[in-house]
């Protein structure tokens, strides 16, 4: 199932677009700060979470799933809590198992494509998550 069988034809007709430009907002702020600040991730996170209960219960499913190998990596010191945040609030999005795959696939690849441009060990992950969540949206 895709997330546009899952999310209700008018909640992504009227969404999509903020929904952009909150991930775009994010990816900006990672991308300069090194951080996803609460105060920018939390109030979309819960605003999906609540649309996802009242709309499209199974995209929980999918959030959690999604933000479970963030977590892992969390407790082992490989990203911050704003990677979890965002991946879950991702899987909430894409709401279909297979797009959350690619979208960790297409991720991880993007930023080891950025760490070996800017020939460092560690960069920013949240803008190229919320690029691939993007493109798997469209």
């Amino acid at each position: 199932m895709t997330a546009v069988e899952i999310w209700p034809e008018t909640f992504s007709r009227i969404a999509f677009w903020p929904v952009v430009g909150w991930l775009v907002l994010l990816g900006w702020v990672d991308a300069r700060s090194g951080l996803l600040p609460n105060r920018l991730v939390l109030p979309g996170l819960a605003g999906l979470t609540v649309a996802a209960a009242a709309l499209a219960p199974t995209a929980l499913i999918s959030g959690a799933v999604a933000a479970a190998p963030y977590l892992l990596g969390f407790h082992r010191g490989l990203c911050g809590g704003g990677d979890v945040k965002l991946a879950a609030a991702c899987g909430l999005l894409l709401a279909d198992p297979l797009r959350i795959l690619l979208a960790g696939f297409l991720a991880a690849a993007g930023t080891l494509v950025l760490c070996a441009l800017a020939r460092r060990r560690s960069v920013p992950h949240g803008p190229v998550l919320a690029v691939a969540t993007i493109l798997l949206l469209v």
